[in-house]
């Protein structure tokens, strides 16, 4: 049903779906591609909007309980929030350049129709939900950085410092990664990251071994934790735990095999276990290991979808380990 200004006594031809309840008033156009179509959204209630999360710029129009515009702001670049309008009672939401400049200016009286319910986007849920999960898993993580840090100051090892810079690495890069253009939708594939990061937790320190065998284990740690730094912030913004797309990397250790990240926290691992040898220890890092390929497959299941990493899987051939796996 078209927008009719009163005002200008004009048509408007435009689709207008309606966000009346909360999730969808919530997610808004979160999670949609920009229409090239004449479509709006129309939110009520509402006196602000946001656009954390969304991928493309915005034309919004408020209006009041009458239906008059109140205030019109025109290309509301993603991540920013327009604050509370006392006067708004409703809003019209278009992609930026959607609505032409004229068609609805401020004082208009503007009268509508709701021609379908805007449909609950999940991938707008996910992006909703992106922000609270992000801070919520660093300040776990900050957890780690603190007992990192603590052992540190108590033993004085390198490789316990290099832990503290690879978890406040995490921490950093959790508060700042990317929404995924792609999730993994599979069960199994959230409950296996997730127990996989958290067998990780209980490796447990162990009396020295032999001063020989805790010299060999050094530059397994050493290796290890320079590759998980310098994989880790190669990844930057695409870092995430379940598998998804956040964009393909080909640069440093990525020339070298395609989960670099999990190469290193192998070789960290072997390290790790030798300077902490125990039965606990070394029935874990089997578990974690097993885990990390099993996500590494379900990584590379779904991101083969994507043309771009097909042509990459073809130009590093090896997963883990060049030459074997």
């Amino acid at each position: 049903m078209p927008i009719f200004n009163e005002t200008q006594n004009l048509h408007l031809p435009y689709h207008i779906s309606g966000a009346t309840k909360l999730l969808t008033r919530l997610t808004g156009l979160l999670g949609t591609p920009p229409s090239k179509e004449q479509r709006g959204l129309f939110i009520a209630p509402c006196t602000g909007v946001h656009t954390f999360g969304m991928r493309y710029p915005l034309d919004i129009v408020f209006l009041d309980r009458e239906g008059k515009v109140v205030r019109i702001i025109r290309h509301l670049a993603p991540n920013r929030i327009t604050g509370g309008i006392a006067s708004a009672r409703s809003a019209l939401e278009f992609a930026s350049g959607t609505l032409v400049e004229g068609e609805i200016r401020l004082g208009d009286k503007v009268r509508l129709g709701i021609d379908e319910e805007h449909p609950v986007s999940w991938a707008g849920v996910r992006t909703l939900l992106h922000w609270p999960m992000n801070l919520c898993i660093a300040g776990f993580w900050s957890l780690l950085l603190m007992v990192s840090y603590l052992n540190w100051t108590e033993t004085g090892q390198m490789s316990s410092l290099g832990l503290v810079a690879v978890n406040a690495v995490v921490c950093f890069l959790f508060l700042t990664r990317r929404v995924s253009t792609e999730l993994s939708n599979r069960g199994a594939d959230w409950v296996v990251a997730f127990v996989t990061v958290g067998l990780a937790m209980f490796l447990s320190p162990h009396p020295p071994a032999n001063p020989i065998i805790m010299t060999v284990s050094l530059p397994f740690k050493a290796v290890g934790i320079v590759g998980l730094l310098v994989s880790l912030l190669s990844l930057g913004r695409s870092f995430g735990i379940v598998p998804a797309n956040r964009g393909i990397k080909r640069m440093g250790l990525y020339r070298l095999v395609r989960h670099p990240v999990y190469a290193s926290a192998l070789i960290f691992h072997v390290g790790y276990l030798l300077s902490n040898a125990s039965g606990r220890n070394l029935l874990l890092v089997v578990l974690i290991t097993a885990g990390q390929v099993y996500r590494l497959i379900a990584e590379e299941r779904l991101l083969c979808r994507d043309e771009a990493y097909r042509d990459y899987v073809k130009a590093v051939r090896y997963r883990l380990v060049p030459g074997i796996f």
